[in-house]
């Protein structure tokens, strides 16, 4: 294990803050319309709870509440602003990138922490992830962070570091519940490294550890919850009730499962990782490669037991084959340098084999893995604007007489600053497999708030009902794509008034 040192900080910070300002500077902050599908339903619950709708009592929602609080105080102080939000979302990102490389440097060194970097920072979707405003990365980023401070007590022995991370691990739990794949891999971390330099002979000396960091955790996120009015109820009947739902009706390749094949597809992230498994079982690293190998684990058979499995959770196996991979390239450097000081002829085979291997694993992360980053960075680049989206610009016309919005697209509800009925402001599909609404519910919600606007998609949750009935009250004023947007036929009118009125003022 490696010691830290405050020198090594401004490496890592300052590679961490340039990958930061890289996006900053390559990315359409300002108006990118959605590079992620679930964008729009964090940045609407955030601009429902500023504008003082309460969380959980007034606004259905089975997702934990810090994000959605960290968010909404951003848009207190400077509006709804969508590069706000975007700023806050590669700040998280960064955050990941400082954490991940911290926590490899202090357990494998400074070549395995800036490999595992360069892995990380090039690995499929997480620029997209880190560009969109979702959940996964804060709360892996949290996570990752809870990680680092229980590794900074591992090298000190100081409670405050231990206090810290169970604080921080509590608000990554408090971000989205994923974050809990974490949490066998700190368990081992602190049962096989954290009894080091202790009293083995008395179980507490042992135990308190473990203790202290829990009693840290369970404050934090008790705390979180009672602040927030949390509903564990709600989110325990939507996370699972709809495993067994979604297991009958998404079968078969397509449907929302975990495929082997998509860990296997990146070959730039799976052979450096494949390459740090095999220096661990040559170097018998297994004490010192712990988290990494039980996080791997403990992702894998989750997603290959539980379903369903969104794009998004490969995320989960990112972060511990960009260790695996980090390390693997470390031990392989070694390996060539030591083949190179003893002599190429005088080299022992494996020290050769292994050599080689690290060579090809680096060449094909280079090859592979830099121009797949660039081109994911160009397509977020040329992302379709806000500005030029005509179902936008038509929402946006009768905006200030409208009170409220009925859309399951929530983007569009956040983008032109329209509230939309708060029992309605997330509706996934897991709201429905688990049984707690269906389209008959949501036309009834509807049916109460009369809303002035209506934006169905070919996929819209609301029963087909409504066109037959309510819709007649309404004009279809713009189609485009899968969108239909109703207006109320007396907004309507009244805007051909005010534009008739405007006409005889002119003249």
């Amino acid at each position: 294990m490696r010691g830290f040192s405050a020198e090594k900080l401004p490496v890592k910070g300052s590679l961490s803050l340039l990958f930061v300002a890289l996006l900053l500077w390559l990315l359409p902050i300002r108006d990118a319309f959605q590079p992620g599908g679930d964008e729009g339903c964090e940045l609407l619950k955030s601009f429902l709870f500023s504008s003082d709708f309460v969380l959980y009592r007034e606004m259905w929602n089975d997702q934990p509440p810090l994000h959605t609080l960290i968010l909404s105080a951003v848009f207190r102080v400077v509006g709804p602003s969508l590069p706000a939000a975007r700023v806050l979302a590669i700040g998280f990102g960064g955050l990941l990138l400082y954490s991940l490389m911290s926590v490899v440097w202090i357990r494998c060194g400074r070549c395995a922490a800036l490999a595992a970097g360069a892995i990380l920072a090039t690995a499929p979707l997480l620029l997209n992830l880190s560009f969109s405003v979702m959940l996964e990365v804060p709360a892996f980023a949290t996570a990752m962070l809870a990680v680092w401070l229980l590794f900074r007590w591992l090298e000190e022995r100081r409670p405050i570091w231990l206090v810290l991370s169970g604080v921080a691990m509590g608000c990554a739990l408090q971000i989205k519940f994923t974050a809990a794949l974490v949490l066998p891999a700190l368990a081992s971390e602190v049962f096989v490294n954290g009894a080091t330099g202790v009293r083995r002979e008395r179980f507490v000396d042992t135990i308190r550890p473990m203790l202290v960091w829990l009693g840290a955790l369970a404050f934090t996120f008790v705390a979180i919850a009672a602040i927030s009015g949390e509903s564990l109820g709600t989110m325990w009947i939507s996370h699972t009730h709809v495993v067994s739902t979604a297991r009958q009706e998404t079968t078969g390749p397509s449907g929302p499962r975990l495929n082997l094949s998509d860990l296997t597809d990146h070959l730039e992230t799976v052979a450096p990782a494949v390459l740090g498994l095999l220096a661990i079982m040559w170097r018998r690293r297994w004490r010192q490669m712990c988290f990494a190998l039980v996080f791997l684990a403990t992702s894998l058979t989750t997603h290959l037991l539980h379903r369903p499995y969104w794009y998004y959770y490969y995320l989960h196996f990112i972060i511990p084959m960009a260790w695996l991979g980090g390390y693997g390239l470390s031990e392989s450097v070694c390996a060539v340098r030591a083949a190179i000081g003893s002599g190429i002829a005088k080299a022992r085979p494996m020290v050769l084999w292994f050599g080689w291997l690290g060579i090809c694993a680096g060449v094909i992360l280079v090859l592979d893995g830099g121009p797949r980053a660039r081109r994911e960075l160009d397509s977020l680049a040329i992302l379709p604007r806000v500005g030029s989206d005509a179902v936008l610009r038509k929402l946006c016309e009768n905006a200030r007489a409208t009170r409220w919005l009925y859309s399951d697209e929530y983007v569009y509800a956040f983008l032109a600053r329209l509230r939309v009925p708060p029992e309605l402001v997330v509706l996934p599909l897991k709201r429905f497999w688990s049984g707690q609404l269906d389209g008959e519910r949501v036309l009834s919600c509807v049916r109460r708030y009369q809303p002035e606007q209506v934006l169905l998609s070919g996929g819209s949750k609301m029963s087909p009902e409504w066109e037959r009935t309510d819709g007649t009250n309404y004009s279809v004023v713009c189609e485009d794509g899968p969108y239909r947007l109703f207006v109320a036929k007396r907004i309507a009118t009244s805007a051909v008034e005010r534009g008739e009125r405007s006409k005889l003022t002119e003249h």
